[in-house]
């Protein structure tokens, strides 16, 4: 699952390599909260 959704940010670049796990994870969470969101 890792990077599974980081295809999607175009602002996702080279320079983020090194903190490619820190970013899924906080990604992870960000797509969690909106999904709780929506789903009222």
């Amino acid at each position: 699952m890792k990077g599974v959704a980081l295809p999607r940010f175009p602002w996702y670049g080279p320079s983020l390599c090194m903190k490619k796990t820190q970013l899924n994870v906080e990604l992870r969470f960000f797509h969690a909260y909106l999904l709780d969101v929506v789903s009222g």
